[in-house]
């Protein structure tokens, strides 16, 4: 007869064999030394710079990428807000071979005041946008001497250094193309105002979502001109967080009278009173008259939408793509400009370092 084992017997037989496994097992000392444990990582804390403190001279200066990554920006400020260093001395100390002796002008200073400086204790001439904004040296020849070393060679000061200093000024930076897209942008919409002047005229109305699933709600002119045509002119689109009638209402009336648009002006299909009578042909003309307007006018800005914010490009701000759908659509204003209307705009918006024209 088998005898029948117990869950009890099971767990003491599973028990003492982890007992011996244990003390067979070698013994561990908790104790270890304090060499042993890993060190406590402290953290690194900059100093503050003082403002009020910071060298002057462009040759003694630390150069803008030794300081804490958290105050450059400040740093930048405040040499900005100072301005350039341009010490004027009676008699420059001369340099170059005896037979033919240089020095630094300080007439230098009237002809670029917003970007020259000179070191007296290294006698050279630095940049300070060179300084402030140039990106970390390479050790290339020639990459940090208007920044670290200074400019010396009187002799090609006016040939190669001061001749060239504003012609290679470059107007490609993001920033800048957004301006001047936006003089553009802006001087179509004016022109479409003028067309409009004080007439009436219809608003068309569609939403669509781009690339980012954004809501945007593209409008659409709809007017007579004074020669008598018809026109159709797509004027703005802008985001709207959804298609409730009040949010539609609020973003049209806040475009229509950004751009001096009168919304008393705007004119209905319906004249008399004979829609009361026959609401349903109303609403026949309605669908025949609105239907195609809105399929033809508003799609093609939403193709163009679809053109240029795509899924490489679906961070684009608000107004840069409202501008840029005014320019691609509304094509035909757009090249009436001139090149010389759109630089006199761009210099009228602020003070330029280099002029183009």
């Amino acid at each position: 007869m088998v005898k029948s084992s117990t869950i009890d017997a099971f767990l003491k037989r599973k028990a003492s064999q982890s007992s011996e496994s244990n003390s067979s097992s070698p013994t561990t000392n908790l104790n270890t030394s304090s060499h042993d444990r890993p060190l406590k990582v402290y953290r690194i804390e900059h100093t503050e710079v003082d403002i009020n403190s910071l060298v002057r001279d462009p040759g003694l200066r630390l150069s803008i990428w030794d300081y804490p990554i958290d105050q450059r920006d400040k740093i930048r400020r405040a040499y900005i807000k100072a301005g350039p260093y341009q010490h004027i001395l009676p008699n420059y100390p001369p340099s170059g071979p005896e037979k033919h002796r240089r020095r630094f002008q300080s007439s230098w200073f009237k002809l670029f005041p917003s970007w020259l400086e000179y070191s007296p204790s290294k006698d050279a001439a630095f940049c300070l946008s060179c300084y402030l904004f140039t990106k970390k040296p390479t050790g290339r020849p020639g990459s940090s001497v208007f920044t670290i070393e200074g400019f010396r060679n009187w002799k090609k000061v006016n040939d190669v250094v001061l001749e060239n200093a504003l012609g290679n000024t470059k107007y490609t930076s993001p920033m800048i193309k957004k301006e001047i897209l936006h003089i553009l942008s802006s001087n179509i919409r004016n022109a479409i105002r003028e067309e409009i002047s004080d007439a009436k005229f219809c608003i068309i109305v569609d939403e669509a979502r781009d690339e980012s699933k954004r809501e945007q709600m593209a409008l659409v002119l709809r007017f007579v001109d004074k020669d008598g045509f018809l026109r159709e002119r797509f004027f703005d689109i802008v985001h709207v967080l959804d298609t409730v009638a009040l949010t539609l209402k609020k973003n049209i009336c806040a475009i229509l009278s950004r751009h001096s648009l009168s919304i008393q002006n705007i004119r209905g299909l319906v004249k008399t009173g004979k829609s009361v009578i026959y609401p349903l042909v109303d609403r026949l003309i309605r669908l025949v008259l609105t239907l195609p307007v809105s399929t033809a006018t508003t799609e093609r800005a939403f193709s163009a939408m679809k053109i240029v914010k795509t899924r490489l490009r679906n961070k684009m701000e608000d107004e840069f793509l409202a501008d840029t759908l005014v320019v691609n659509i509304e094509k035909e204003i757009a090249e009436k400009f001139t090149t010389e209307s759109i630089i006199e705009d761009f210099y009228s918006m602020k003070e330029r370092r280099a002029q183009l024209q």
